[in-house]
């Protein structure tokens, strides 16, 4: 897989980006910036974010929680 589209973010739900990023088709920087472009645009349609609720905080590795079960 290539870099993260936004039709293929809107099509996915968290459980489904948490698997892309655990199998290593995408990282969790890129996840980020496509949400960031998503938001952008869905501000731009309806004009509703009064404030950012995002910083530029960068996204950590190992910040995802473990599957259940797992040992690693």
């Amino acid at each position: 897989m290539g870099p993260l589209e936004l039709h293929e973010y809107t099509g996915l739900d968290a459980v489904g980006l948490s698997e892309l990023i655990r199998a290593g088709e995408v990282t969790a920087t890129e996840v980020e910036a496509v949400a960031r472009v998503a938001i952008a645009q869905a501000d731009a349609d309806l004009g509703a974010l009064t404030m950012r609720t995002a910083t530029t905080a960068p996204v950590r590795s190992g910040c995802l929680p473990r599957a259940a079960g797992s040992s690693a």
